[in-house]
């Protein structure tokens, strides 16, 4: 026992030479909780090292004669949306003084909470009444003043046809469009969509806005004093009226030193449109800043005032298939490395939906520097793997001998 203690500390020290070439500033043990799958929660000072590169970690299996690299995923805990589609058609329609109502017949009396209503109609703005039944005799009202359109506001293009209301499992569905003088409605669909909520955390900030009289644009900056994981935001908008904007969503990589001071580096991450008509949920695939920038484009409006803005921090999971019997490091705070291409990626639908959590132990600092450390010198790396060598040939002979 004490000589493969002995055997794993000495490999330990010539593998962290090698991690320390490798760039990795940090280090942690990890204790598997369980055999088989293991999720590591990572903290916002792993996270904060993970600025410049969010692939720049790996976990490595470490035993007295090698150190192999052991494939992970991660996860961040952002909601999903499950959607599933419900058979529908369209039985009959009709016209009354003042709507024209259409029967919709689902077949079964599936729980549903969505229905997409698809017209080849173009610029219009139509409310909307839903009644549901399952007899065709007794109705109940769903919901009166639903809101559908089809826009044009000076280049912004808009359409919103979805209604979303509490789930019901009615067969039947009535709907009534009103105050329209031609509809051409042509298909509808009806839906289950549920949302699971992953673990996150929610914060409200107010931003700095500038408007540009030239351009005609609004800018408006969201400081998070420190890099965090990043998966959407929702700012809050006070406008007298209906509004369409289009905006585009920023956020800050690094800042370049110049001979004027220092240079923002700013990288695109999505185009939205801003309406009155949405709750402006701008969601994107998770990302690691400390700043965010959305630009909005007012055209000859006045401009939006962006009161406050939601911002929503996912956590961030590593998850991994470990050995209670093996010996875990996660290493991290390389901003050059490459994103990993594990055949863990393909099969994420294997992975359990509940998993234990992986002790991870304090943080140290790879020591070895790049140039001051005698270990940096390759001729010292051999030195140290020979000793390795020499001492379990020695154990072995001896246990030979004993036989």
């Amino acid at each position: 026992m004490k000589i493969n203690k002995i055997l794993i500390f000495l490999a330990f020290i010539a593998h962290c030479s090698l991690f320390a070439q490798q760039n990795f500033k940090y280090y942690r043990e990890v204790i598997p909780a369980a055999e088989g799958w293991n999720a590591i929660e990572l903290n916002d000072s792993i996270v904060l090292t993970l600025y410049r590169n969010i692939h720049g970690l790996r976990l490595f299996k470490i035993t007295p004669t090698d150190t192999l690299e052991t494939p992970y995923l991660l996860q961040f805990g952002n909601e999903k949306w499950v959607e599933n589609m419900v058979y529908s058609e369209i039985l009959n329609k009709g016209y009354t003084s003042n709507s024209f109502e259409y029967l919709i017949d689902q077949k079964e009396n599936k729980v549903t909470n969505y229905l997409n209503i698809f017209l080849r109609n173009k610029d219009f703005d139509y409310k909307v009444k839903l009644e549901g039944s399952n007899d065709l005799k007794n109705w109940l009202t769903i919901g009166e003043d639903f809101r559908i359109v089809d826009i044009k506001i000076d280049q912004n293009e808009f359409r919103s046809n979805a209604l979303y209301f509490s789930p019901c499992n009615f067969r039947y569905f009535k709907v009534s469009i009103k105050e329209a003088e031609d509809i051409d409605l042509y298909k509808t669909t009806l839906k289950i969509k549920e949302k699971k909520e992953g673990k996150h955390q929610i914060s409200t900030l107010i931003p700095s806005s500038q408007y540009n009289k030239e351009n005609k644009t609004s800018t408006h900056y969201i400081e998070l004093n420190m890099p965090i994981v990043l998966s959407a935001i929702e700012p809050k908008i006070n406008y007298t009226g209906d509004y369409l904007r289009n905006a585009k969503l920023y956020i800050l990589k690094d800042s370049v030193k110049t001979k004027n001071g220092n240079k923002a580096n700013w990288e695109f991450v999505t185009s939205i449109q801003l309406s009155s008509l949405n709750l402006n949920y701008i969601s994107f695939s998770p990302l690691i800043t400390k700043s965010v920038k959305l630009v909005v484009e007012e055209l000859d409006n006045p401009p939006l005032k962006i009161e406050s803005v939601v911002i929503k921090r996912p956590s961030v999971v590593l998850i991994s298939q470990l050995s209670t019997k093996n010996n875990y490091t996660l290493f991290y705070g390389n901003p050059n490395i490459h994103k990993p291409n594990y055949d863990i990626a393909n099969f994420a639908s294997s992975i359990p939906d509940s998993l234990q959590f992986a002790n991870l132990k304090n943080e140290n600092i790879v020591l070895i520097s790049h140039k001051d450390s005698l270990i940096t010198n390759e001729l010292w790396l051999w030195i140290i793997l020979v000793i390795v060598v020499l001492i379990m040939g020695y154990f072995t002979l001896k246990m030979i001998k004993k036989v």
